[in-house]
Protein backbone atom coordinates (compact mmCIF):
# COMPACT_ATOMS: atom_id res chain seq x y z
CA UNK A 1 0.00 0.00 0.00
CA UNK A 2 1.11 3.16 -0.91
CA UNK A 3 1.21 6.28 1.25
CA UNK A 4 0.78 9.56 0.12
CA UNK A 5 1.42 13.15 2.05
CA UNK A 6 0.03 16.20 1.05
CA UNK A 7 1.57 19.50 1.65
CA UNK A 8 -0.08 22.87 1.51
CA UNK A 9 1.76 26.24 1.63
CA UNK A 10 -0.07 28.90 2.57
CA UNK A 11 1.84 32.26 2.43
CA UNK A 12 0.02 34.96 4.89
CA UNK A 13 1.14 38.82 4.27
CA UNK A 14 0.72 41.42 7.04
CA UNK A 15 1.70 44.69 7.97
CA UNK A 16 5.11 43.44 5.51
CA UNK A 17 5.35 40.47 7.00
CA UNK A 18 5.58 37.14 5.08
CA UNK A 19 4.84 33.91 7.33
CA UNK A 20 4.30 30.55 5.58
CA UNK A 21 2.85 28.02 7.29
CA UNK A 22 2.96 24.28 6.34
CA UNK A 23 0.52 22.10 6.78
CA UNK A 24 0.86 18.44 6.54
CA UNK A 25 -1.94 16.03 5.87
CA UNK A 26 -1.80 12.11 5.38
CA UNK A 27 -4.62 10.34 2.96
CA UNK A 28 -5.31 7.10 4.20
CA UNK A 29 -8.07 4.42 1.85
CA UNK A 30 -10.15 2.75 4.51
CA UNK A 31 -11.55 -0.55 3.20
CA UNK A 32 -14.91 -1.82 4.26
CA UNK A 33 -16.02 -5.52 4.90
CA UNK A 34 -19.76 -6.92 5.36
CA UNK A 35 -20.91 -10.26 5.39
CA UNK A 36 -24.23 -11.91 5.85
CA UNK A 37 -25.00 -15.90 6.45
CA UNK A 38 -27.01 -17.94 8.39
CA UNK A 39 -26.06 -19.35 12.17
CA UNK A 40 -27.35 -22.51 13.49
CA UNK A 41 -28.98 -24.08 16.65
CA UNK A 42 -29.88 -28.04 17.12
CA UNK A 43 -33.10 -28.73 19.30
CA UNK A 44 -33.72 -31.14 21.60
CA UNK A 45 -35.52 -33.96 21.47
CA UNK A 46 -38.47 -34.77 24.25
CA UNK A 47 -37.63 -37.75 26.01
CA UNK A 48 -40.35 -40.30 27.71
CA UNK A 49 -40.78 -39.95 31.19
CA UNK A 50 -40.22 -43.31 33.22
CA UNK A 51 -42.89 -44.39 35.43
CA UNK A 52 -42.57 -47.51 37.99
CA UNK A 53 -44.60 -48.67 40.79
CA UNK A 54 -44.55 -47.57 44.36
CA UNK A 55 -46.65 -49.37 46.47
CA UNK A 56 -49.06 -47.79 48.76
CA UNK A 57 -51.08 -49.15 51.80
CA UNK A 58 -53.90 -49.06 49.77
CA UNK A 59 -55.61 -51.88 52.55
CA UNK A 60 -58.30 -53.46 50.24
CA UNK A 61 -61.04 -55.81 51.02
CA UNK A 62 -63.29 -57.42 48.98
CA UNK A 63 -66.41 -55.64 48.08
CA UNK A 64 -64.45 -52.34 49.60
CA UNK A 65 -63.80 -48.87 48.24
CA UNK A 66 -61.21 -48.69 45.47
CA UNK A 67 -57.80 -47.73 46.71
CA UNK A 68 -54.63 -45.45 46.03
CA UNK A 69 -52.05 -46.41 43.48
CA UNK A 70 -48.57 -44.93 44.17
CA UNK A 71 -45.84 -44.32 41.28
CA UNK A 72 -42.48 -42.70 40.50
CA UNK A 73 -42.19 -40.39 37.45
CA UNK A 74 -38.37 -39.79 36.49
CA UNK A 75 -37.90 -37.25 33.91
CA UNK A 76 -34.31 -37.37 31.86
CA UNK A 77 -35.22 -33.85 30.09
CA UNK A 78 -33.52 -30.60 30.96
CA UNK A 79 -37.09 -28.95 31.72
CA UNK A 80 -40.17 -29.75 33.99
CA UNK A 81 -42.57 -31.90 32.77
CA UNK A 82 -46.40 -31.14 34.12
CA UNK A 83 -48.21 -34.80 34.13
CA UNK A 84 -52.05 -33.83 33.40
CA UNK A 85 -53.69 -36.68 32.45
CA UNK A 86 -53.38 -40.89 32.92
CA UNK A 87 -55.31 -43.54 31.51
CA UNK A 88 -55.40 -47.31 32.62
CA UNK A 89 -54.54 -50.90 31.32
CA UNK A 90 -53.58 -54.33 32.20
CA UNK A 91 -54.64 -54.34 35.82
CA UNK A 92 -52.57 -57.35 37.20
CA UNK A 93 -53.79 -59.41 40.63
CA UNK A 94 -50.54 -60.62 42.13
CA UNK A 95 -50.15 -63.91 43.21
CA UNK A 96 -52.62 -66.36 42.79
CA UNK A 97 -55.18 -64.20 42.89
CA UNK A 98 -57.91 -63.75 40.00
CA UNK A 99 -57.94 -61.13 37.74
CA UNK A 100 -61.58 -61.25 38.35
CA UNK A 101 -60.92 -60.75 41.48
CA UNK A 102 -59.57 -57.24 40.65
CA UNK A 103 -61.36 -54.12 39.56
CA UNK A 104 -60.73 -50.98 37.97
CA UNK A 105 -63.34 -48.13 39.51
CA UNK A 106 -65.57 -46.97 37.12
CA UNK A 107 -64.46 -43.70 38.35
CA UNK A 108 -60.94 -43.74 38.90
CA UNK A 109 -59.44 -40.28 37.85
CA UNK A 110 -58.35 -39.50 34.36
CA UNK A 111 -56.59 -36.10 35.53
CA UNK A 112 -53.36 -35.47 37.82
CA UNK A 113 -51.48 -32.65 38.47
CA UNK A 114 -47.98 -33.89 39.33
CA UNK A 115 -44.45 -31.50 38.33
CA UNK A 116 -41.83 -33.39 37.59
CA UNK A 117 -38.49 -31.46 38.10
CA UNK A 118 -35.49 -31.02 34.98
CA UNK A 119 -33.55 -34.26 35.30
CA UNK A 120 -35.47 -35.06 38.19
CA UNK A 121 -37.84 -37.51 39.59
CA UNK A 122 -41.68 -36.77 41.31
CA UNK A 123 -44.14 -39.68 43.18
CA UNK A 124 -47.59 -39.52 43.68
CA UNK A 125 -50.62 -41.13 44.64
CA UNK A 126 -53.58 -41.15 42.46
CA UNK A 127 -56.87 -42.37 44.72
CA UNK A 128 -59.82 -44.70 44.13
CA UNK A 129 -58.08 -46.53 41.03
CA UNK A 130 -58.02 -50.46 42.28
CA UNK A 131 -60.39 -52.43 44.47
CA UNK A 132 -61.23 -56.29 45.25
CA UNK A 133 -64.32 -57.80 44.12
CA UNK A 134 -66.96 -58.62 46.31
CA UNK A 135 -66.26 -62.38 45.35
CA UNK A 136 -62.17 -62.55 45.85
CA UNK A 137 -61.19 -65.40 47.81
CA UNK A 138 -58.21 -65.72 50.47
CA UNK A 139 -55.45 -66.03 47.96
CA UNK A 140 -55.84 -62.20 47.41
CA UNK A 141 -54.91 -61.32 51.09
CA UNK A 142 -50.98 -59.70 51.14
CA UNK A 143 -50.78 -59.04 47.28
CA UNK A 144 -49.78 -56.16 45.78
CA UNK A 145 -52.04 -55.32 42.64
CA UNK A 146 -50.90 -53.10 40.12
CA UNK A 147 -52.25 -51.30 36.91
CA UNK A 148 -50.64 -50.14 33.84
CA UNK A 149 -50.50 -46.12 33.61
CA UNK A 150 -50.64 -44.20 30.93
CA UNK A 151 -49.47 -40.50 31.95
CA UNK A 152 -49.21 -37.66 29.42
CA UNK A 153 -48.33 -34.08 30.00
CA UNK A 154 -46.29 -31.28 28.62
CA UNK A 155 -43.15 -28.93 28.98
CA UNK A 156 -43.77 -26.37 31.73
Amino acid sequence: MHRRTRVTVVAVVAAGTVTVALTAGAAFALWSADGSGAGAATTASAQNLTVTAAATDAGLWPGGPAGAVGFTATNPNPYPVVLTGVSYDDVDAGGACEADDVTLAPGAPTAVNVTVPANGTASATIPGVLGLAQTAGDECQGVTLTVDLALTGSQQ
